[in-house]
């Protein structure tokens, strides 16, 4: 077998057309080629237009569980919550006003002891006293005996006075009857002895017995005063006396509690010395400092109220749980605090001990302790109270519209405690307040409640 390929004559091999064909060719190319590219085009066209399209939907979405409450309006009474300091309504520090010796201390003479009107503390020495109550008896006694003296002394001036002045009509009648006498003589009488004739040295002897009378009747009488001024003197020394020994005694002077004491059995003590301070059991105080804007919704006599606005005091620690008295607004303080700006109340509290009930049952209230008060004050008239925590942004609700969709709505805001506050407008009674907390409040925010759909097409 041989590995040469047997040549094929030349006669049998067809022709080529010769390269780059013909006219005619190349104008069958052209033509194929748009037309491929015609086809193309029409089907990419074609599928343009009928190609498949999405439709844009909403997705499904959850509606937002919330908790809502129905708006109601309401008559609400408004209560000043603060915090205050219990301090006395009446205190003083007890003094001496006699000096001596403390010889008897009572036994509830200490801090914390409870006396009533007029019980004795404590008692001076009074043996001193005593004495000078003699003394000054005995000096009564005797001026009363010096006014009794001069008494009787103008009785007897008075009577010489009296025979004084019948001693000078006597005379002045002996004398119209020598003057008589003289006439009827006439010149058969010498003139130096004219005077003794008419008996002058005798009238003019019985005026001045007369005067002498009048005058000694005029000393008596001072004397009488004098004496009866000293009688007088004595009788205050002696009641000044008394007194002196009653004050040894020394008692309270309206019911009160030890605070402190300075003296004790033994003590010598001087006018004015400190004995003990005292506190009035009968009333006590509570500062307070509230802001200055609520001084208009609470009753203050003397400032827009004859009568005060009713409080409850919250006894705190020192009394059972939730124990509690019952007091009222006294007084607004002169001033507003410097630093906080805020107003000073002044709230009584009768019996603060709470005395007058058994003793297992009280409820006192401490001096010194800082307790809770709650003030009633005005009250309001249809208006919408809600939790301060349904509250947005300081001043704006979330409500929950028929479609149950979010609303964000400004209110105005009358009256605001620390748990609630009270609208007087921004919400309509029959609304659904939303009190539950939201992501993203937006508005028209799908929202749903508990019995609601759980779930709810969004869109068309």
């Amino acid at each position: 077998m041989s590995d040469t390929t047997p040549e094929t004559p030349a006669a049998s091999t067809p022709k080529l057309p010769p390269a780059g064909g013909g006219p005619r060719h190349k104008v069958s190319l052209i033509l194929l080629a748009a037309f491929l590219l015609l086809a193309a085009g029409g089907v990419a066209f074609y599928w343009m237009k009928t190609r498949p399209q999405a439709t844009r939907r909403a997705p499904k979405g959850r509606a937002v569980l919330v908790d809502v409450q129905t708006v109601r309006a309401s008559k609400e009474t408004l209560l000043v919550d603060a915090m205050g300091t219990v301090v006395p309504a009446r205190a003083t520090e007890l003094a001496s006003r006699v000096r001596g010796e403390i010889i008897a201390v009572d036994p509830r003479f200490i801090p914390g002891g409870r006396f009533t009107t007029k019980e004795q503390l404590v008692k001076v020495d009074p043996k001193d006293f005593e004495l000078a109550i003699l003394q000054r008896q005995a000096q009564r006694k005797k001026s009363k005996a010096d006014v009794a003296q001069a008494a009787s002394a103008i009785l007897q001036r008075k009577a010489d006075l009296a025979k004084a002045e019948a001693e000078l009509v006597l005379e002045q009648g002996r004398r119209s009857a020598a003057l008589g006498e003289y006439e009827l003589l006439g010149e058969a009488i010498k003139p130096e002895d004219k005077s003794l004739v008419l008996r002058e040295p005798q009238l003019k002897q019985a005026q001045a017995t007369c005067a002498s009378a009048k005058a000694a009747c005029q000393a008596a009488a001072a004397s009488l005063d004098a004496a009866k001024a000293v009688h007088e003197t004595n009788g205050v020394l002696l009641e000044q006396a008394r007194l002196d020994l009653k004050r040894t005694a020394i008692c309270t002077r309206f019911n009160a509690i030890i605070v402190s004491r300075n003296v004790n059995l033994g003590s010598n003590v001087s006018v004015n010395s400190p004995l003990a301070s005292l506190v009035g059991t009968d009333q006590y105080w509570v500062e307070i400092s509230i802001p200055a804007d609520e001084l208009k919704w609470i009753k203050i006599p003397g400032f827009n109220s004859t009568t005060g606005s009713a409080v409850t005091v919250h006894c705190g620690e020192t009394s059972p749980v939730d124990a509690s008295r019952q007091g009222v607004v006294t007084r607004l303080m002169g001033e507003i605090e410097p630093q906080g700006r805020m107003a000073r109340l002044l709230i009584t509290v009768d019996d603060p001990l709470d005395l007058k009930v058994p003793v297992a049952s009280r409820r006192p209230l401490i001096l010194g302790s800082y307790v809770r008060v709650e003030i009633t004050a005005a009250t309001l008239d249809s208006v919408v109270r809600i939790n301060r925590t349904a509250l947005r942004d300081g001043k704006k609700v979330w409500v929950m519209t028929p479609k149950k969709t979010l609303e964000i709505r400004d209110v105005e805001i009358l009256w605001a405690s620390d748990d609630h506050v009270c609208l007087s407008s921004g919400l309509r009674p029959g609304e659904q307040l939303i009190v539950s907390d939201l992501g993203t409040p937006v508005v028209g925010l799908e929202l749903r409640v508990q019995d609601g759909p759980a779930e709810k097409e969004v869109g068309p």
